[in-house]
């Protein structure tokens, strides 16, 4: 197959399914965002797609996974459970978008704690944080913003820090990203 097919048929799979191939042939870091995907905030929709320009860390290539292919993924409950769970295991860090309540996001947090995954909160200026999220042990911050671009070092920085923590990469290195 042709490379440009290729490419072509990835883009195909990441809009019509919500999925992300995987290329085993580099080392990417896996990077979860949560949030409300249920919410009909046209903001919030904008915000997610923000973040994937704001997710960056020097040192690693990063896989960033996001609500906006959790909405395109078209499967039963069942395999939108199990592809979350397994998208969680596999995360190294979550950035967890709360500006919106979700019980689906709750679930996802709590199981973070289980695998003791790292979680910054980011919300909204004005949202309400539950007491049980900010008291949880994995919570490392909790970040609020007016323009999402506003936080995108408190982001860049949390990133660095937790996978360099978990990694124990202390040089450094080029930005890559994606």
């Amino acid at each position: 197959m042709e490379k440009t097919e290729n490419n072509e048929m990835i883009e195909r799979i990441r809009e019509e399914y919500g999925i992300e191939p995987i290329d085993d042939s580099i080392d990417r870091k896996n990077v979860l965002v949560t949030g409300a995907v249920l919410a009909t905030d046209p903001e919030l929709t904008e915000n997610y797609k923000k973040l994937s320009d704001i997710i960056t860390c020097d040192g690693y290539y990063l896989r960033i996974n996001s609500p906006l292919a959790t909405m395109k993924f078209k499967g039963t409950d069942e395999e939108k459970y199990v592809r979350a769970m397994n998208l969680l295991h596999d995360a190294d860090v979550i950035i967890a978008e709360m500006s919106n309540v979700s019980t689906g996001q709750g679930m996802e947090l709590q199981e973070a704690t289980h695998y003791r995954i790292p979680i910054l909160v980011i919300a909204r200026t004005g949202s309400k944080i539950s007491g049980l999220v900010r008291g949880c042990p994995n919570v490392r911050n909790i970040v609020f913003y007016d323009d999402i671009y506003d936080i995108a070092e408190d982001i860049q920085t949390f990133i660095k820090e937790e996978l360099d923590l978990k990694y124990g990469n202390t040089e450094e290195k080029k930005s890559f990203v994606k």
